[in-house]
């Protein structure tokens, strides 16, 4: 399961990588797939960057788990 988050957080990051260029880019002449990726850049960077930490969040809590202690009664 570690392993899959991190290759899914991995590849969040190039999809963020991505987003950010059709974002900053000024090309007019580009396929309809990229162009719908750069008019909707700016909110998949939001969502990209915050899927990033709520993964890497996680992954903190795959890898530490929470001892449960039982209280004397």
């Amino acid at each position: 399961m570690k392993l899959v988050l991190d290759v899914l957080l991995l590849l969040l990051g190039a999809l963020l990588g991505m987003a950010a260029n059709y974002a900053t880019s000024r090309t007019d002449h580009v396929p309809w797939p990229l162009r719908l990726l750069r008019d909707w850049s700016v909110p998949l960077v939001v969502v990209t960057l915050l899927l990033l930490v709520a993964g890497q969040v996680w992954l903190h809590f795959l890898e530490r788990p929470v001892a449960l202690t039982s209280s004397p009664s």
